[in-house]
């Protein structure tokens, strides 16, 4: 099954869900919009990621 992720990065938390093909989200949550946390919560959802998008404003970087 493929997966997704979105993230929406801001000052203090990143807002992000993830979804399969089927377009449907199959999990929400909030993180902490620091480097390490994300990679972390990323990783310990336990899926490969076929695509995570980014929000394209001044702090997605």
């Amino acid at each position: 099954m493929k997966h997704y992720a979105g993230l929406d990065v801001s000052v203090k938390e990143t807002p992000f869900v993830l979804s399969t093909a089927t377009a449907k989200p199959a999990q929400k949550m909030k993180i902490a919009s620091h480097p390490e946390e994300l990679s972390l919560a990323l990783r310990d959802i336990g899926v490969h990621f076929k695509r995570i998008g980014l929000e394209a404003g001044p702090l997605s970087h």
